[in-house]
């Protein structure tokens, strides 16, 4: 396994983003929210994958809590869509600290923030 932190893009990453920017324009016509909250899982999608290289779990918990708030948000009218957004980026930020303290933090400004990333990889990379 190669050592390669920090920021990252890739076609498939790239190609995710395109397609759901033009989803979020076509859904635009039909429903601002609707385009509203793409752009915002999209967002969410190019911060955990790209920028903060996040664990899978972190991934996973935030898409959990945030398909469980939609579906309340959907069914029962509470919370509010704005509270939805509210509580899932406020998740956003907490998991983003969190992850940047881990010996494992491997995303933007890795070398500020983890220096000892290096040794970390060492240790636990498997040939």
């Amino acid at each position: 396994m190669d050592f390669k932190p920090g920021f990252r893009i890739s076609r498939t990453d790239s190609a995710v983003l395109v397609v759901g920017f033009l989803c979020a324009a076509f859904c635009w016509r039909i429903s601002a929210l609707a385009s509203l909250l793409l752009l915002f899982v999209l967002a969410n999608f190019f911060a955990f994958c790209n920028v903060l290289r996040m664990s899978r779990p972190s991934e996973l918990t935030w898409a959990a809590g945030f398909l469980l708030l939609s579906c309340s948000a959907l069914r029962t009218g509470t919370p509010s869509w704005l509270l939805v957004l509210a509580i899932a980026s406020t998740a956003t930020i907490g998991l983003a600290l969190l992850e940047m303290r881990k010996p494992s933090y491997h995303g933007v400004f890795w070398q500020r923030l983890n220096p000892e990333l290096p040794a970390w990889f060492q240790q636990h990379s498997t040939d």
